[in-house]
């Protein structure tokens, strides 16, 4: 019913006959669904949470598939809604964020979570140093930490959605041994994930 990049882990839908994908269709249509991500990121962001709310473009080499920021004339411009929060950091150098996507664009969360300086831990794409503002550090992979493994660590942690009986639905993934491994590492503590819940 849905998709998340290849490299993401997590929760996902499918639906087993068509009158319910149509009902869950309708649910992601309508932003019924409320979805967790969980990211390891490279550096804390300033302030710890808050709304990146920037709109997203296919960039300029559309063979790639990368998505970036939008500039104010770009006519193909979608704005993308991300909230973010910090659940917990490893001194200033990494950071455990839950993340919100408010809309469902392309690669939402790893180019918002690039564009405020903390790009997904692992993610080759869009961990790169692109702008001016460090131009000693132009071109460097800040996503790739030395010791921790360089696989994405974006997970879809929870999602809740109406149930097509009635009600709602809440369902939770374990994390990948990718990164369990890191948050031993890192000494982040995540709770099991519970059971799926009916409301």
């Amino acid at each position: 019913m849905h998709r998340l990049d290849r490299d993401t882990s997590g929760v996902i839908v499918l639906a087993r006959t068509p009158g319910v994908a149509a009902k869950l269709a309708a649910s992601f249509r309508g932003r019924d669904m409320e979805k967790i991500y969980w990211a390891v990121v490279a550096g804390r962001p300033v302030p710890v949470e808050g709304r990146i709310d920037l709109p997203l473009a296919r960039a300029e080499d559309f063979r790639t598939g990368r998505v970036e920021v939008a500039g104010p004339d770009a006519e193909d411009a979608a704005r993308a809604v991300t909230e973010y929060r910090t659940l917990d950091h490893a001194a200033r150098l990494l950071a455990w964020l839950e993340l919100r996507p408010l809309t469902g664009r392309t690669h939402q969360l790893r180019v918002h979570c690039a564009a405020i300086g903390t790009p997904v831990l692992g993610d080759e794409a869009y961990g790169t140093r692109r702008g001016p503002a460090d131009p000693d550090r132009a071109g460097e992979n800040t996503a790739l930490v030395a010791g921790l493994d360089h696989r994405l660590h974006l997970h879809a942690r929870r999602l809740v959605l109406p149930h097509p009986a009635g009600g709602t639905l809440a369902v939770e993934a374990p994390l990948p041994p990718h990164m369990q491994a890191s948050f031993r590492t890192l000494g982040f503590t995540a709770p099991p994930p519970r059971p799926p819940q009916r409301g």
